[in-house]
């Protein structure tokens, strides 16, 4: 079992270790992050989505189980998203945890950790449903994240909710994975289909290690310790445990279970970083939640392998 569980977690996070470390001794220039992010976000995660997508023939099983795995997770994160505004607005917060606690207590790294978590710990199948929990919730909470922080930030530019959402590369390919799927096309000819499967390869490495040197660029000094601490914690355990009741109660179980509370416990996005930073406020305070988060997420997604594997608490 302790075997088992290693090979889920340490290739996840030692990968990332090793895009930290590149940095660290310079085999990477600070331009590096930008590269391996845009390789990962534009190429080869939507790839690996596509893939996974024709590979399971979700199409053809997508039922009323698969309806509730999303509405379960979602309503979990909601929740979230709305107690954490309340409680900043009713305990009278500053402007910067108005327009960025419910982003950062919602918005999660469901691409970059989350997707490749899935594919090591549930295979094909959990590739392709966590692309489709990640499409949904990186949805709706870019789009309901931005909606606050137009309330309470200086916008650097003028696109809108919408605009930024249609620009997901995530959601074109689950859109096309279930198009084809549903279709009953999941054949292509052979050059294709090994050009796909080598852009899909490199996805889960490439999003790690893109993670890795990100986190190292942080400067550790600026972190506001205390209030990132908390934000990690409401992150990674709010959602993972709403969500794991919400399913429980609607009668999800097994891996569908297991999918939807691992999804749930990634660590928060680094679009945050990218939102904070376009609106100009709270920068500070969401890359140190990144940082911080990933260690949470560590420890909760370690322990969501362990029941997995060496418990029944998912059946």
């Amino acid at each position: 079992m302790i075997s088992a569980l290693l090979a889920t977690i340490v290739p996840i996070f030692g990968i990332i270790f090793i895009g930290w470390l590149a940095r660290r001794v310079g085999i990477w220039e600070k331009s590096s992050v930008k590269v391996l992010n845009n390789y990962a976000y534009y190429l080869a995660l939507p790839a690996l989505i596509f893939q996974s997508l024709l590979r399971s023939d979700i199409g053809k099983y997508f039922g009323s189980q698969d309806v509730k795995l999303l509405i379960g997770v979602l309503l979990a994160h909601v929740a979230v998203f709305i107690l954490v505004g309340l409680f900043c607005i009713i305990t009278r917060r500053s402007k910067e945890l108005r327009a960025t606690a419910p982003m950062l207590a919602t918005l999660g790294n469901t691409a970059y950790l989350g997707i490749p978590f899935a594919t090591y710990a549930f295979g094909a199948e959990g590739t392709a449903y966590a692309s489709i929990l990640s499409v949904l919730l990186l949805t709706v909470f870019i789009f309901t994240s931005i909606g606050v922080l137009n309330r309470f930030g200086h916008p650097a530019g003028d696109e809108s909710a919408m605009k930024k959402i249609l620009e997901l590369p995530f959601l074109w390919a689950v859109v096309a994975g279930l198009l084809l799927s549903f279709a009953g096309i999941t054949a292509f000819p052979l050059f294709l289909t090994r050009f796909i499967a080598i852009l899909s390869d490199s996805a889960g490495p490439t999003a790690l290690l893109g993670l890795g040197t990100f986190l190292f660029d942080i400067e550790l000094h600026d972190i506001p310790w205390k209030r990132v601490s908390i934000f990690s914690a409401i992150k990674v355990l709010l959602p993972t445990v709403g969500s794991f009741f919400i399913l429980h109660a609607l009668g999800v179980t097994g891996v569908l279970l297991a999918i939807g509370v691992a999804v749930s416990g990634t660590s928060t996005a680094v679009t945050t970083f990218v939102l904070s930073t376009q609106y100009r406020i709270g920068e500070k305070l969401t890359a140190g939640t990144i940082l911080v988060s990933t260690f949470f997420s560590l420890a909760v997604l370690s322990i969501i392998s362990y029941c997995w594997i060496g418990t029944t608490i998912f059946q």
